[in-house]
């Protein structure tokens, strides 16, 4: 009893501490909401704009310190239950199951130790005889990342689009060299090899905001080089990668050139509403307890310049009918979609037709006539969205 007594006085403690920092935000914030209404009552937008961030504040400290302390509070729940038992501990046993699943839930997310090795060793470009420089980015919020630079020969790096390729949940750089080998020789593009945060040899931790800022880090960096054609920068990504992508192509819609996605999806709420799909009652939690979201079907109506999604229609993992729904709301001004017939989650890229109509997609936008003709939508609207279909036997378009 003297140990359950000494702990729930430390959570108590823990507890005045919280919430004299929520009181005192909301208090300050409620100051300045008084002075906007006596300085102009006409102003009810940024009146509103103020309480909105308010109660986005004290959710979000909220929830962070649930999560923060969320095993302390499933244990101490479990104990008050076996000395106490009642509905109200059943209860707070429940909160205290959620707090934890918030708090761990990146670990289902991101994979950067699959397989084992993928912390420790990651392949070199050498390896495939191609020529690289090994560059240290470092973020807006300071984590250093590890990155490859491939580039062509420089009478032609200048010329030639620079593919920035954004991997899946797992693994590392080094695991997608080969993919880079077929893009450098085959699409006779630059390649750079951006390792997010927590992978490989890069620093910090995954998140969802942090692989926003590691994709920023990797363009801006691209756009201050005087070796590559800054006007030709086509970001790349599979899986997760994809969704990164969207965002960052969202982002700097004008400046970038083209983007590619590769079996990701419309965002991670979707996907949580497939797996749970058949548990009645549940349907919405995803979207609100989520902590990744990754709402790339909301992102994707925003970008205008040329894009294509590839899409393996025997995935397994990511339903191929969510890339279908990204293409169909894209408003690029040109977009393709390849169907790959046999092409899975992850060898998508190893099947015929793979490499073949990525380079047709990287003529097809460079092709100053296209331009030209994508003004009049109207009359080539065949020319604005195509699909492609790829099978074993018979690639077509």
């Amino acid at each position: 009893m003297n140990i359950l007594r000494s702990l729930f006085i430390k959570i108590k403690f823990w507890g005045k501490i919280f919430k004299n920092k929520i009181l005192s935000n909301s208090k300050n914030n409620y100051q300045n909401l008084n002075e906007i209404r006596a300085h102009n009552d006409k102003n009810s937008k940024l009146f509103n704009t103020m309480k909105l961030k308010i109660r986005s504040l004290i959710t979000h400290e909220l929830l962070i310190w649930l999560g923060s302390f969320g095993e302390i509070f499933f244990a101490l729940f479990i104990l008050s239950y076996a000395v106490y038992p009642s509905g109200w501990s059943i209860s707070l046993i429940f909160m205290g199951v959620l707090a934890v699943l918030y708090n761990n839930q990146d670990m289902f997310v991101y994979h950067p130790t699959e397989p084992p090795e993928s912390k420790v060793y990651i392949e070199l470009p050498s390896l495939y005889n191609l020529p690289f420089e090994k560059i240290d980015l470092i973020t807006s919020d300071s984590v250093r990342l590890h990155s490859y630079l491939i580039k062509q020969q420089s009478e032609v790096s200048l010329n030639v689009p620079t593919l920035v390729m954004f991997h899946g949940n797992a693994g590392n750089i080094g695991q997608r060299i080969c993919i880079a080998h077929y893009v450098y020789h085959y699409c006779c593009c630059n390649v750079f090899l951006v390792e997010y945060r927590g992978y490989g040899l890069s620093e910090g931790t995954p998140s969802e905001i942090g692989f926003y800022k590691d994709a920023e880090a990797a363009i801006l960096y691209l756009f201050n080089r005087n070796d590559i054609n800054t006007h030709k920068i086509i970001p790349y990504g599979q899986s997760i990668g994809g969704a990164v992508v969207i965002d960052l192509a969202r982002k700097y819609n004008e400046r970038l050139y083209a983007f590619i996605v590769e079996n990701t999806f419309t965002s991670l709420p979707e996907i949580g509403k497939e797996l749970f799909s058949g548990i009645p009652g549940i349907f919405y939690l995803p979207e609100i307890f989520f902590k990744n979201q990754y709402q790339s079907i909301n992102k994707i109506k925003s970008i205008t310049i040329p894009g294509l999604f590839i899409s393996g229609l025997s995935d397994t993992m990511i339903p191929p009918r969510m890339m279908k729904a990204l293409f169909e709301k894209s408003c690029s001004r040109m977009k393709r979609m390849l169907q790959i017939a046999e092409g899975n989650h992850n060898n998508t890229w190893l099947c015929p037709g793979y490499f073949q109509f990525m380079l047709k997609f990287i003529q097809e936008i460079s092709n100053a006539q296209f331009e030209k003709d994508a003004q009049t939508t109207d009359q080539n609207a065949a020319c604005r969205s195509q699909v492609w279909l790829v099978n074993s036997r018979s690639p077509r378009t």
